[in-house]
Parts: C-alpha cells; structure tokens; sequence
C-alpha cells in the first residue's frame, strides 16, 4: 500500500517485508520496533489493543510505536503499556483522519501506563455522566500527548499535552507542583453541561491555546483554582447574541498574558468573571467584566486592560462585590463603553481597594467611598468619583518630595504644564493638596502598678478622668473594667487620635477609641471586638446617640486575637478609621461623613476588662486657623512665564493632621491658556495655634477642553469628558 510518510515508499504486511533468509525485499521498509494497525487488513492487525498487547519487550531501550492507520476504530478500553506510543497516521488535533471510539462506560476507558502517549489520533468517548474517558493518574510519569484530540469526559493528573483538541469536561487534579498536568497551545472546548475546572488544592499549567465557551452555554462551568497557572491563554465566550447565554466562570490562581473575550455580547447584560483570589499580569478583559470577591485570598491586577467600547455594553470593568482580602489594581486601563459609564462600581462596604497609576476612560460609582481606599490614585483622587465639580479622564501624575513650612514666610513652589496641552475652555477645579502636623499628646502609661488611671499624669502633662467603671496601670499599659470610660484632659472636635490595642480574643467583649463625646450616652467611637459567635475579631465604627449605639462600619481584622494600632481622623463631618490588620501596612479601613457632635472636643478611653489593654496613646489636634497665600504665574513658551498673574489669599484654613486636605484654589487661575506652564508660589502667612509644620503635596487641576460647551458644573449625567492632571 503507498505510503503518506515522507521518505517511505510503501508498507506491507511485516511477513510480507522479509523473507526467512536475505535481505528485505526492495522498495519497501522494514521499521524496527513498529506495528501497524489497519482495520482493513493491510497491517500486523485490524485492532489497536490487539497490537499493543502483542508488544512483550518494550523498555527504555526498545520503545515502540503503533502506527495506525486511518478509519473509526471501536475499541471497549485501551490499556496503555510503558514505552509504547499510539500514533495516527493522519489527523488527531484538527481531523478525525483516525478515530478511535471508546465503549467503556465505567471510568477510565484509556488505562494509561508512565513513558506512554498518543500522537495524531482522536479519542472519543462519554460526554456526559460521571465517568471519564481518559482519567490520568496524579503519580504517572513521562505520559504525553501530542496533536490529539479527545472528544469526552477528561481527568487530567499529570502528563504534557502539546497541541491537543478537548471537547467536554476537563479537570485539572495535579497533586503537587512536581507532578500536574501541563497543557501547550491546546484548545478546550466547554459546551453546555461540560467544564473546565480544577479542585482548591490541585495543580496544573496552561500556556498559550483557547479556551471557547460555545452553543448553549448557560450551564458550562469554568472554575480555576489558586494553584492553576495560565499564561497566554484566550478565554473566549460565544453567547450567540442571547442574553440567556453565559459562562460560569470563576478564575483563581495566576493569569500571564492571557486574554478574555466575548462574542455577540447581547445589549443588555455584560459576560462576568468572578475571581476570589490571585493575580493577573498582563491581562486582556474585553467586553468582560470582573467581578472581584476577594473572599478567599488577595486578588491583583497589574497592567491589565478593560475595553467594554469595542466588545461589550454599559457593564463596568470591575465590581467590587465583597471579600476580606485587599483587592490590587496597578498600572491597569479601564475603557468603559463610553465617557458616562462606570468604569468601578461596587455593592459592597469596607473591602480594601489600592488604585495605583491606572487609567480611567468612564466614571468611578461614588458607592466606591464605601470601601476602605488606598493607593496614589485615591490620595491625590486620580479616580474620576462623580462630583459636582466634575470628573477626571486623563492622568498626568509626577512625583516631588513633600514640602514642609514651619514658620511664618516660608514658601513652597510648585511649577508644571498642562501635560497634555489641553484645549482648555476654563479649569473647573483646581485645588492645593496639604497636611498638617501638629503638636502631640501622649500617654505610654509608665507608671507604678496599681496605679488609678484617674490619678496617673499623661507624658505630655495630661489628666484622665474618670466617668464610670474602674481602670488602673499594670505593667505600663492601661486596663479597666467592663464598660468602664475615662476621658483625657485635652481634646478637640478635630484631630487624630491613636494607640495600641490589645485584644485577647474574649467573645463579645469590645475595647475603643472614644472621640466627639458630650457624655456617656452621646459619642462616637472606634473599638476591636470579638463576635459572639465565632474567633473573628473586628474593627467597629460606633455612633452612640442617646444610648441608642448604631453601627456605622464594620471589616474583619484579626481571628483569635489581636494586636495592633488603630487610629482615627475626624475633621468636620468626615471621619476616617486606620489599623493595622496584620493582612496590609497601616492604612485607611473605614471612611464616611456624618455631623453627629461634630462640635464636641472630649476624647477618652472604653475599657473592656481582663487581657484587653492600651499603650502608647497620641492625639494631634486638628487646626482652622491656618493663614496662607498663593501666587501664581502663567504663560506659552512663546511668551513671557508671567503673562497672567493672580494672587489668593486663604484665611482660617482647616487642616487635618497627617491626612490630605484639599483647598480650594481655583480663584488663582483665572484665565489660563492652552498648554500653559504654570508657577505657583504657596507662602506660609500664620501656623495655627497647634500646627508644628504644614505639609505641601500638591497641585489638583482638572479642567474642560473647548470641545465640550462651557458649564457651571459637570455631573455625572453630563459625563467626564475632561482631563484631570496632578503635580507633585
């Protein structure tokens, strides 16, 4: 019979090849360690397991090949032998040249053995129920696939699969890093009913290939877990059009490169992600959503890329949904469909958030103040919050030390350019980014065991007071009795309290920070409790009025116990809770606005008896007299740099100590042309009664391009087309 191998001129039946003396006969090649199957009686047999079976000698030094030839073989079960490898002679990934069909029922139609395979072949069994049609073993060793395609039910528990074609179930179950599965430019089809899915503990790589939801596929289920690597992959969604069609996709582990598409995305629901954990590098999402529910671990984003404009709807690119763990999103691109619509959105309260460097084509759900925000892009509002002085869209950010003023006189400059030269129609905002730093009380209670916290003086000379309960000092740290409050001498409706904190883990016992205090029914405070009915330890924002507490914002910060510093910023109506979680730096946890005893100036201590304690105790108060003036110069290269000049002065200031204060400068930019540089001299006029140092960061400018019509105010119905840029 002619031969489709290169350089064979022929096979024949292996008696055929040699006589019993002499050399072969011409024409025709003799293959050692070859045999051919072909169901039409041309080959050494018409079965595949015939052919293996008939192998007795195979070993590292004598590896065999079975070369069968094409046609549907029907086949109960094929039990592999080691050193023996399975190859088509036509087809396998793309065709069905040879096909091999499986009967089995029960799981395991291929008994595969280590250092066996199968190249240029499909394999096809049961699609559905709970067997499998190829089920490898976590300890198999040196099992391989090359260019075959497997229509079925597949487990998959070590081996390397090049090329390979899986159409129906596929479970990556590696039992370590040292022995998984590892797929290569493979594709992996998921239908209705089917999926690709890994244990929590399982292992397994995927690099480079597709993974295509198509048909119906409102039931496939696509679920990685942690330890699933996938780099360069395509993760496609066919939903036809129908808004009843979409995957079930819930993606942990570490994704590289990869890409996630959908096609005939319907008008009206957007195709979603739902990731609990893990890290994308380098990722794609277009037209897809994320929805980010850090429930089981931290969850990261870095360089990655949001386009719902050109696939995709009115779906934002990211939903914060829930989680205890930080949510990290770093140097990304987030494209919404168009300038009015969400680019973040969240229906959730106090997951950690951290915007680094991104940029943002859309609008950030004002909700997002729910969350516990961090990053460069939250503390100089790089991120486009609806206003109604409107929102950011294009970036530019620098970076320059802070500058400190500390006496009367002294100045800080800042110069910059409308980077990029904007078309600029008027500057809708603009605003002076600073701190404060102000004088200290502290108290790290040295003092003689069993002494009254009543009768123990502060380091810095202040009092306590005692309004009810006991507390005394033990081992230079502060305990009291359950309930117990004792108020510090010196106080403001405005400042930064902190200290260390103690909790031994005792069930439903709380210990707090007590600020904005008028008596023990009216005040506001910040505590560490244990639940009730769990070893969950958190940290509370508590408004009492009347006697009446309600909690304003609770996250999770510790398990059995802890210990830690917590601190709270409260400043007009905003307040602003910091920990120290042990799960992140010391950071902003909880944010909201309220005027509740916005006037009151008493802060104190809550006790909560036995194990529960306090250290290192420091207040800054916070300051509204701070004086200063600011001076600006602008021009065009083309013209003089003080071309327009103007001049602000800013009296009775309130700063908040070691928390950025925005204020309000746009008065000292009138008139500013296109791709104008700009000279801004701060001049520090008075202190303030209790500043020690005022801090300058920053210049906040976001401004309105002349293509959109001059208005008084940008809200979030009118969109965000406009350019924001922050000089540091």
């Amino acid at each position: 019979m002619p031969s489709p191998v290169p350089g064979v001129t022929g096979f024949g039946r292996r008696r055929d090849l040699r006589p019993a003396t002499g050399p072969a006969a011409a024409g025709v090649v003799d293959w050692r360690n070859v045999v051919i199957v072909d169901q039409d009686g041309g080959g050494d047999f018409t079965t595949i397991q015939a052919a293996i079976n008939s192998i007795t000698t195979a070993s590292v030094l004598e590896v065999f090949t079975v070369f069968v030839m094409g046609g549907n073989y029907i086949e109960a079960t094929l039990t592999m032998k080691s050193y023996v490898m399975v190859r088509g002679i036509t087809g396998g990934g793309d065709t069905d040249g040879v096909r091999v069909t499986l009967t089995n029922s029960s799981s395991g139609a291929v008994v595969e053995a280590n250092d066996s395979g199968f190249q240029d072949i499909t394999l096809a069994g049961a699609g559905t129920g709970s067997d499998w049609t190829l089920d490898v073993a976590t300890s198999r060793l040196r099992f391989h696939m090359h260019h075959v395609r497997v229509s079925g039910r597949v487990r998959l528990g070590a081996g390397t699969y090049t090329s390979c074609h899986f159409s129906g179930t596929v479970n990556l179950n590696g039992a370590s890093n040292l022995f998984l599965p590892s797929l290569t430019n493979c594709t992996i089809v998921v239908g209705s009913g089917q999926s690709l899915s890994s244990g929590a503990a399982d292992y397994g790589h995927i690099t480079g290939g597709m993974v295509h939801g198509v048909g119906n596929i409102s039931d496939a289920n696509i679920s990685l877990g942690v330890n699933i690597v996938c780099t360069g992959v395509d993760f496609v969604a066919d939903r036809d059009g129908l808004s009843t069609r979409d995957w079930v996709f819930t993606a942990q582990g570490i994704f590289s490169g990869c890409t996630f598409s959908v096609y005939d995305e319907p008008t009206t629901t957007q195709t979603v992600i739902t990731s609990l954990q893990g890290t994308f590098t380098g990722c794609s999402f277009n037209g897809i959503q994320v929805s980010a529910n850090s429930q089981s671990g931290p969850l990261s984003f870095s360089g990655c890329q949001w386009d719902m404009f050109h696939l995709g709807n009115d779906g934002a690119c990211l939903s914060i949904v829930g989680g205890t763990f930080p949510i990290e999103v770093s140097g990304c691109i987030l494209r919404a469909a168009s300038p009015t619509k969400l680019v973040i959105t969240t229906s959730t309260t106090n997951v950690l958030l951290e915007l680094n460097g991104n940029t943002y084509r859309g609008t950030i759900s004002s909700t997002i103040q729910n969350l516990r925000l961090r990053g460069t892009d939250v503390r100089s509002e790089y991120y486009p919050v609806n206003t109604s002085l409107g929102t950011g869209v294009a970036l530019a950010v620098g970076q320059h030390p802070t500058m400190e003023l500390n006496v009367a006189t002294e100045t800080a400059f800042i110069t910059a350019r409308l980077n990029p030269p904007a078309n600029v129609a008027q500057i809708i905002d603009a605003r002076l980014i600073v701190s404060g730093e102000f004088d200290k009380a502290e108290d790290s209670f040295t003092d003689t065991n069993g002494t009254a916290l009543a009768a123990h003086t502060a380091d810095t000379g202040e009092a306590w007071a005692l309004v009810t309960g006991t507390a005394t000092i033990s081992s230079n740290v502060a305990t009291g009795s359950v309930g117990g409050i004792h108020t510090f001498s010196v106080g403001a409706d405005s400042g930064f309290l902190q200290a260390k904190l103690v909790h031994d883990g005792t069930v439903n016992v709380n210990l707090g920070l007590i600020f904005r205090y008028v008596d023990a029914s009216n005040y506001w405070r910040v505590e560490i409790k244990e639940r009730t009915t769990s070893a969950n330890i958190d940290l509370q924002l508590i408004k009492r009025v009347a006697t009446v507490e309600t909690l304003v914002a609770t996250t999770h910060v510790a398990t059995t116990s802890f210990t830690g510093i917590i601190g709270v910023s409260f400043f007009g109506d905003d307040i602003k809770v910091f920990c120290d979680t042990g799960l992140e730096e010391l950071g902003l946890c909880i944010e909201t606005t309220d005027t509740f005893n916005n006037t009151a100036t008493i802060i104190g201590l809550l006790f909560g008896g036995g194990g529960i304690t306090f250290d290192d105790l420091a207040f800054w108060r916070g300051d509204k007299t701070l004086d200063l003036t600011v001076d600006t110069e602008t021009g065009q290269e083309s013209s003089p740099l003080d071309e327009i000049t103007d001049s602000l002065t800013l009296a009775n200031q309130a700063v908040a100590h070691r928390v950025f204060t925005y204020l309000d400068v746009k008065d000292a930019f009138m008139n500013v042309k296109q791709g104008s540089i700009l000279g801004v001299r701060v001049t520090l006029d008075a202190l303030g009664t209790v500043n020690t140092a005022l801090h300058v960061h920053g210049l906040l400018i976001r401004t309105l391009p002349t293509s959109v019509a001059s208005r008084p105010t940008q809200t979030a119905s009118i969109g965000t087309e406009g350019q924001q840029v922050t000089y540091r």
